[in-house]
């Protein structure tokens, strides 16, 4: 009766002292002041663009009861740093077809932003059928923004990429799907700085 007395106190105890609010780290759901540049909920991607937010994280291992076992722990995914061919983060494409619809994409953004008088068919060339039709009524962008990097893989699945080329006054962002073994624009949008 007395080791059940005292566990009882000690849970009690230990309910108490880890309540959340209790010292001066706020408890879930407090507001914790703005963002941080580059951060989500900065302000980028524009509200607009926005992806879903991501699922919550799982939560923190605790620690087994004696004789037990803990479960694994699922992998954190890491970010590979930035590398010529435009491919960053953990790619569900090869990396062939990632760097392959990156350049496809560097490729339609350099068209885009170039006066010629051929202007539409040269971007209907490296776009799907239905694009070239839209853009059959479109006007060359002006004054065309300039191209100030290289483009980046921003989201992908094995059918589709989502590649932003950076500009001066924003971001071309490209759908790109593949037709015919070849890359092509689904969709073009513009982000602006």
């Amino acid at each position: 009766m007395l080791v059940l007395a005292v566990a009882v106190a000690a849970a009690v105890t230990l309910l108490v002292l880890g309540r959340p609010g209790d010292d001066d780290e706020p408890g879930p759901g407090a507001e914790t002041g703005p963002a941080a540049p580059g951060a989500p909920g900065a302000g980028w991607p524009p509200a607009e663009h926005a992806d879903p937010p991501p699922p919550p994280p799982a939560a923190a291992p605790t620690t087994p009861a004696r004789g037990a076992t803990a479960a694994p722990t699922a992998p954190v995914p890491t970010v590979l740093p930035h590398d010529e061919s435009g491919v960053t983060g953990d790619e569900s494409l090869p990396a062939e077809a990632a760097a392959a619809a990156v350049a496809a994409a560097e490729q339609f953004a350099q068209r885009w932003v170039e006066p010629h008088p051929d202007w539409h068919d040269r971007v209907a060339e490296l776009a799907t059928p239905a694009l070239a039709a839209a853009l059959a009524a479109a006007d060359p962008p002006q004054p065309p923004p300039s191209l100030t990097g290289p483009g980046q893989l921003l989201f992908d699945t094995q059918q589709w990429a989502r590649v932003g080329v950076p500009a001066d006054r924003g971001t071309l962002v490209l759908d790109l799907v593949v037709v015919d073994d070849q890359w092509r624009a689904t969709a073009v949008d513009w982000w602006p700085a």
